[in-house]
């Protein structure tokens, strides 16, 4: 009776780990896909002609130019 118990045991466990691994692994795969979102909407965002891209390369001369 109490080798079924502990593999009953064993059988449970055995499933919270398989579902906190699924979970994780879930977590994992959003993280990656954030991350990949962002990555790509930096690249295309580099590439896109910006209406205050100007704006931002004389903000930054202005700042340098104060700077020194």
């Amino acid at each position: 009776m109490i080798p079924s118990k502990n593999k009953a045991r064993r059988q449970i466990y055995t499933s919270k780990d398989n579902a906190e691994n699924a979970l994780e692994e879930r977590k994992d795969e959003s993280l990656l896909n954030l991350a990949m979102g962002v990555q790509s909407y930096l690249s295309e965002r580099a590439h896109a002609d910006s209406p205050l891209h100007s704006l931002e390369c004389k903000l930054y001369a202005y700042t340098r130019q104060a700077m020194k």
